[in-house]
Parts: C-alpha cells; sequence; structure tokens
C-alpha cells in the first residue's frame, strides 16, 4: 500500500503536463484580459477626446453668446437712452407750445 503511494516517473510527468496546461491556459486569459483593458482604454480615450471637442466647442458657443447678448443689451440701453431723450425733448416742445 505504500507504495501506490510513492510518485512515479509517469506521474510526475503527468502533473507537469497538467501544470504546463495550466500555466498556458492562465497565459491565455491574461493576453485575452489585457487586449479587452487595451481596447476599453483606446475606447475610453477616444471618447474623452471627443467629448472635450464638443465642450471645448460648446464654450466658444457660450462665449460668442455671451458676448453677443452683451452687445445686444448695450444697444438696447443705448436705444432706451435714445427714446428717453427724445421723449424728454418732446415733453419739453409740447411745453413750450402750451405756453
Amino acid at each position: 500500500m505504500a507504495d501506490s503511494l510513492e510518485p512515479t516517473a509517469e506521474s510526475n510527468e503527468k502533473i507537469l503536463q497538467l501544470f504546463n496546461v495550466l500555466q498556458d491556459k492562465i497565459a491565455d486569459s491574461r493576453e485575452l484580459a489585457r487586449r479587452e483593458y487595451d481596447g476599453w482604454v483606446a475606447e475610453y480615450e477616444e471618447t474623452k477626446a471627443r467629448e472635450t471637442k464638443k465642450l471645448g466647442d460648446v464654450v466658444f458657443d457660450v462665449n460668442l453668446l455671451t458676448t453677443q447678448v452683451s452687445k445686444l443689451n448695450k444697444s438696447i440701453r443705448e436705444l432706451s437712452d435714445d427714446k428717453d431723450d427724445k421723449n424728454k425733448v418732446h415733453r419739453q416742445k409740447k411745453n413750450e407750445l402750451k405756453d
């Protein structure tokens, strides 16, 4: 019975073969995981670049619109001031005609 528990050259060879197969499977699995990770990183970088460009475009548009709104507000103030001045002149002329 003790003889059957002792390793033989054949059993040692079989264990080494199984170990080698296991190492190969682990290496294949790691390679697959690395390729999947590299693909994910590439997709992330591409998406990040695209979205960063969109953000830059939006910021540019917002700045442009802010400038346009400022110009329009200035024009509105100027027109309002001009209207107030014309109304004032009109009231003065109207008062002069009454007198």
